[in-house]
């Protein structure tokens, strides 16, 4: 009989020494399923191994029930846990015999009671100093009638540098430590200005530990540049700055003082000649300095030009014995023929001039209220086209976006705008205003436009000259931009009426910023993402950037993100390589030999490919591959590509 199951065990032996020559892997059988509300199991029968995924708690198993694995407990010697779950059950591994060994990752915060019960055959169990919590007799055995500790188990931590001890509630302890090793992982590091070099070294078994040797009196000290002088005036001083050569970023500032008191100036130099109907210029500079300046001059007085007041309805116009006759149409024009042809337009002939003049003043009437251009002509043959604002016109409020217009600005004193609703001038000043606009600087506008550029209710209060107030509420809305992060990509949605998007590597606050930063890039609405509904940028290094999406509405939005590459887990197991953290994967490209482009595994002979559509489940594992070196490369959606070598031995 003993012959006969040798016999068998021999022709097994050499069937798959046959089928490893040829190139062919035999499929083991699967087993697999859940253990969580996220998380699953399944059990590699080739190389005993139980691996758990996904993200959140273990299920706890009853005291009356068995582990979903428990029937195949004896297919597995180590068990590998996913770095997204959060905690182990209770009585997860209880009577897995089997079992030698055991990580436990980072993610991992408690071991439930019982939770590797009987397990007799494990040696090692590695726990992070994440783990807060050990359940009642998690590592025990049962002996003579009372739970002990497994026999030869020793349990290491790592994540720190000095043991810790969790207690049991039958009175034995675990300590968890680690004995650093540091060998010859040592990194230089250069010396800079100040400090010394030194070389630094991790312990080899990740408990966070470190070694550094100082090599004192290396430190290189400043060495300046010569000093690069920037202008200065007669007024302002300048400054003058040396850099340190030895690339520490220290600075020498000098600040320089005024080249005299005040400035030396030359004549005034007229550039522009006024005249009766326009503005003119004359400009000055310093001789010690670069500083200019420039003066307007104003309109020459011509006597003989009629002055217009108007006092409600009632207008006024000097000079009325020189005027011959007049027209005025509602509206505002430029030249006598759009006055002439301008619908509603009135003539005044000389003879009712004559008959409304009063000390030597021509006084007329409106029928109504409103602007008016009004066309004098003189009996010199002189022309005058002047506007006429005769009524009191009721101003109104409009919005785009975070853009407020007011329109209608007639005679008014100045206007206010505030973020919120209030009802009266004083509530405005108590809680502060966004702006105020005088009525210098509004001018001749009769419109005009300001940039809040946050949406929501705001109150604009306006005082005109003769008093009165006019308040309005107006709620702003905007369209905001989404932003969808992939990796090595940003996806900026909702962008029809997008002006600009700029971006640039660093944290910044503001778009001007952004715009002066190093290595900026902008995409115009014009341009680039014309007619786009959304747009995805492209970055190709890891690192903070910031993306402004201006409207043209004057709406701003601020995005920080820090681009990431998308890294796939590669292990090695025998003549396998396993691969984890699939998401966004595109594809596996591999060939025999040492590259160090996609392209270059591509065109190697015998390249292989694996393509995401083919793989099912949570890793992927190619196996049979025979001996030499191998250079592996995983390509995600996000344009991230991983480059791996590996040596079959």
């Amino acid at each position: 009989m003993f012959k006969k199951a040798l016999s068998l065990i021999i022709c097994f032996i050499m069937l798959l020494s046959t089928l490893a020559a040829t190139g062919i892997t035999l499929s083991a059988a699967s087993y697999s399923g859940k253990c969580g509300d996220n998380l699953t199991w399944s059990i590699d029968t080739v190389n005993g191994v139980l691996t758990i995924d996904g993200k959140g708690d273990m299920y706890d198993v009853p005291y009356s029930s068995y582990s979903p694995w428990y029937s195949y407990r004896s297919y597995f010697e180590s068990v590998i846990i996913g770095n997204s779950v959060t905690s182990i059950g209770d009585r997860a591994f209880k009577y897995c015999r089997s079992l030698t060994n055991v990580t436990i990752p980072e993610s991992v915060k408690s071991i439930g009671d019982f939770a590797f019960l009987y397990c007799d055959s494990l040696t090692t169990a590695t726990i992070p100093y994440s783990v807060k919590s050990i359940g009642e007799n998690a590592f025990h055995d049962y002996y003579s009638g009372d739970y002990r500790p497994i026999s030869g188990l020793l349990i290491r931590c790592v994540g720190g540098s000095y043991a810790h001890t969790y207690a049991m509630d039958n009175g034995f302890e675990y300590e968890l430590y680690c004995d650093h090793m540091f060998e010859n992982n040592y990194e230089y590091v250069p010396a800079t200005c100040t400090e010394d070099a030194y070389s630094i070294a991790g312990c080899d078994h990740a408990c966070g530990a470190t070694d550094i040797i100082v090599y004192e009196g290396t430190a290189l000290g400043h060495s300046f540049t010569d000093y690069s002088e920037v202008k200065f005036s007669c007024t302002e001083g300048g400054t003058k700055t040396a850099y340190c050569d030895n690339g520490c970023g220290l600075t020498d500032v000098i600040t320089l003082e005024p080249t005299a008191k005040e400035h030396t100036w030359s004549e005034w130099i007229v550039t522009v000649e006024p005249t009766v109907n326009s503005e003119g210029e004359q400009i000055r500079f310093c001789y010690l300095c670069d500083v200019g300046e420039s003066e307007i001059l104003p309109v020459l007085h011509n006597p003989n030009k009629p002055v217009i007041t108007v006092d409600n309805f009632t207008v006024t116009i000097t000079n009325a014995e020189a005027i011959k006759d007049m027209r005025y149409a509602p509206g505002v024009y430029t030249t006598t023929t759009e006055i002439r042809n301008a619908e509603g337009n009135v003539a005044i002939s000389e003879a009712l001039v004559v008959k409304n003049t009063v000390d030597g003043n021509f006084v007329y009437e409106m029928p109504s209220g409103g602007m008016y251009s009004i066309w004098i002509r003189m009996k010199d043959g002189t022309n005058y086209i002047m506007a006429l604002d005769v009524t009191k016109v009721e101003p109104s409020v409009s919005s785009y976006g975070v853009k407020i217009t007011l329109h209608d600005l007639f005679d008014v004193r100045d206007f206010f705008i505030a973020k919120g609703e209030y009802q009266t001038y004083r509530e405005i000043k108590d809680n502060g205003y966004i702006t105020s606009v005088t009525s210098a600087k509004i001018g001749n506008k009769h419109d005009y436009t300001y940039t809040v550029y946050e949406p929501g209710v705001h109150t604009i209060f306006i005082r005109f000259n003769d008093g009165r107030t006019a308040l309005f509420h107006e709620t702003l809305t905007v369209t905001e931009p989404t932003f969808e992060t992939n990796g090595l990509q940003v996806t900026i949605g909702n962008i029809p009426d997008v002006k600009v998007i700029r971006t640039a590597y660093g944290e910044y606050n503001s778009s001007g910023d952004v715009k002066r930063a190093e290595g900026a890039r902008n995409f115009s609405g014009k341009a680039n993402i014309k007619g786009a509904e959304e747009y995805t940028i492209q970055y190709r290094e890891d690192g903070v950037v910031t993306i402004v999406v201006e409207y043209n509405n004057g709406y701003v939005e601020i995005f920080h993100y820090n681009v990431q590459h998308k890294q796939v887990s590669c292990t090695q197991a025998g003549s396998s390589v396993i691969f984890r953290n699939l998401d966004g994967l595109v594809l596996i490209r591999y060939a025999k030999g040492e590259y160090t482009t996609s392209s270059q595994i591509k065109k190697a002979v015998g390249s292989k490919v694996l393509k995401a559509a083919d793989i099912t489940g949570e890793y992927a594992i190619i196996s049979g591959l025979a001996k030499g070196t191998y250079t592996f490369c995983a390509q995600f959606d996000d344009d991230s590509y991983n480059y791996f070598k590996v040596t079959i031995a």
